[in-house]
């Protein structure tokens, strides 16, 4: 596999955070944390085909951090701050991790970062990172940039956002975003496929 032909999926990463129905008492989260970040990190250093583009960003690691985010604020962009690797994940859900690993999963087609809203860190909201053609979310017309304020009419926070992010991004049901634009969008999930493969070149070679 060459980088100059196809870029591929490099590593799924998956601690099994989302698997229990229980909150994580604070010393057992902190161990989770501090596992999943060294388990990301040496994935990352050993096997990540852009280990040296962002040999800065794993330098700078730090284990009392939110993994799932460290991962994807890493994967490599271009010098235009495009993404070339949107594929390399650390699942906290399990059976998104599973979808995943066939290609086939039921999704809304969008992909998205969480943030807090201010500076109070009381409320977060999910940003749209780009959505898949044909897919629910780009039907809906939900697009890059769009901010997901709630979710079937609740506001996520620090205690919630983790169960919400599983069962409603990723539980494969339906659910009603409420935008910071006023808007209200209603998605289905629907079993997709969701190629890795972002570029492809054929090349004729003589001889």
């Amino acid at each position: 596999m060459k980088r100059f032909f196809t870029y591929l999926l490099l590593a799924v990463l998956v601690i099994p955070v989302g698997c229990t129905e229980d909150p994580l008492e604070p010393e057992k989260e902190q161990n989770v944390r501090f596992y999943g970040n060294l388990f990301a990190f040496n994935v990352m250093r050993t096997y990540y085909l852009w280990e040296s583009e962002v040999s800065d960003g794993l330098s700078s690691w730090s284990y009392g951090i939110d993994p799932v985010e460290k991962v994807k604020s890493l994967r490599y962009k271009d010098s235009s701050g495009n993404e070339v690797d949107k594929w390399t994940t650390l699942y906290e859900d399990c059976s998104a991790f599973l979808g995943t690993v066939t290609g086939n999963t039921k999704s809304f087609g969008f992909d998205f970062k969480l943030y807090y809203v201010d500076d109070s860190h009381k409320e977060i909201c999910a940003v749209v990172t780009y959505t898949y053609a044909n897919s629910p979310a780009s039907k809906a017309n939900l697009k890059r940039g769009d901010v997901i304020m709630s979710v079937d009419g609740k506001v996520m926070t620090p205690d919630n956002y983790s169960e919400t992010v599983n069962e409603k991004f990723y539980g494969g049901g339906s659910v009603r975003f409420g935008l910071s634009d006023g808007r209200s969008v209603s998605l289905t999930a629907v079993q997709m496929y969701e190629d890795p493969v972002q570029t492809v070149l054929t090349l004729d070679v003589e001889g």
